[in-house]
Order: C-alpha cells, then structure tokens, then sequence
C-alpha cells in the first residue's frame, strides 16, 4: 500500500518527514491555505484596518495587540471535567489542568492591566469559540474590578481580518501566531 503525505513547505517534508522514514516520492509539497489566505488579504489590510477601527471605535494612532486566547478548561464546569474523566481523561490530570488553565488566565488578566497601564495599545482580546465574552468579563471584574477602557473582547470577524489588522499578535495557545509570523507580523 502506497500512502501519500502532504507537507506545508519543504523544510517540513525534510526535517520530519524524510527524517523519520518516508518515502521522498511519497511527499507532496502543497503550501498551507491558511497562510494564502492570510497573504491575500493582507493586501487589504488597511482598508479592514479602518472598517473595524470604525465599526469597533478603535483608534488608528495606537498600535493594535491583537490576542485570540484559549483558556477553556479555565471555564469547564465540574460536570463537563467529570465527562471528561467518564470518557477516559486521567482524573488527577483533568482537575490539575483546569486549576492550573484558571491561574494561568487570572496572570493573563493582570498581564493586561499592567500593559494598558505601561502602553498605549489598542487590545483586542478574542475569547476561544466555546467560551463567551460575558464569561471573559466576569473574570476580569473578578479579578481587578473592571474590563479596561482600550481593551475590546470581541468575536465578530473571524481570526484572519483581526490578524492582518493588527501590528502585534499574542496568544497562550493558538497558531494563528504561528500564521501571524508567516505574513510578517510581529509576534
């Protein structure tokens, strides 16, 4: 049986793939549609630049930090940690990553209050699709009272326009800095 393997780039089909024993004829280079399509919109960056600066009342003089986060086991409700645990999760594991998933996210929220007091920075903050702005809001006035005036927790758009938008993008856990990097961007 003959299977083929589809690698982004080159370095991947030589640093891994040929590396670990894969058949050199058996990789297909085909480039990663997500990065394409980031290329292809950055064209337009500043025409999207100033749709959302207007529709989001973002100031254009600021730079923008752009962050799409996951801190989803930070919200998981015991119920859906104990399915995780039915369904085969280790249960040390599943109730020690949700503990640390909530620490970790109370630093974040601290991280931001200390960059709005030391920059000026338009932040915009988008929350994983399982979790909610309203949840995002309840931590931050949990945490330090209040969501900061230059902070924007938002979904609209998908990642992509928030990407080619902004001048700098951060995240816990998400590659979409990973793609930032690969159009530019400042990581």
């Amino acid at each position: 049986t003959k299977v083929n393997q589809l690698a982004w780039d080159e370095n991947f089909k030589r640093d891994f793939l040929i590396k670990y024993g894969v058949e050199k004829n058996n990789i297909d280079v085909t480039g990663n549609i997500a990065n394409e399509i980031l290329f292809n919109l950055n064209y337009n960056k500043n025409k999207w630049k100033n749709k959302l600066a207007k529709e989001f009342n973002l100031n254009l003089d600021k730079k923008w930090l752009f962050m799409p986060m996951n801190y989803g086991w930070a919200f998981s409700s015991n119920n859906l940690i104990q399915g995780k645990i039915n369904a085969g999760y280790p249960e040390d594991i599943a109730w020690n990553y949700r503990k640390y998933s909530k620490k970790c996210l109370s630093k974040f929220i601290y991280f931001i209050k200390e960059m709005v007091e030391k920059n000026n920075y338009e932040i915009i903050i988008r929350p994983h699709p399982s979790i909610s702005i309203e949840q995002y809001e309840e931590v931050f006035n949990k945490e330090i009272g209040y969501l900061p005036e230059n902070v924007l927790l938002n979904k609209d758009y998908s990642i992509r326009e928030w990407i080619i938008s902004s001048d700098i993008i951060g995240s816990s856990w998400s590659t979409s800095v990973w793609d930032a990097y690969n159009i530019g961007k400042s990581v």
